[in-house]
């Protein structure tokens, strides 16, 4: 999970490094200022995002969606 507005580096920057230079890299969840930063969101290849203020059973749908998807890789031969 990153922050899409951390300052410095950026939540968002990060994501796209991290999508670009880790082969088979694990989900990423950004959470973005506002719901108009998802194109930023698409662009930075997270594979979802969740835009403030933070909505808890969007989040924790988010993340079981993201985890789900990830066992299901895992357990492919």
């Amino acid at each position: 999970m990153l922050d899409g507005e951390a300052h410095k580096v950026g939540g968002m920057g990060v994501a796209r490094e991290l999508k670009n230079s880790i082969f088979n890299c694990p989900p990423v969840l950004l959470l973005t200022g506002r719901a108009q930063d998802a194109w930023l969101a698409s662009w930075s290849l997270a594979d979802s995002a969740v835009p403030r203020p933070l909505d808890v059973l969007e989040l924790q749908d988010a993340v079981r969606q993201l985890l789900t998807q990830e066992v299901v890789v895992a357990e492919r031969p």
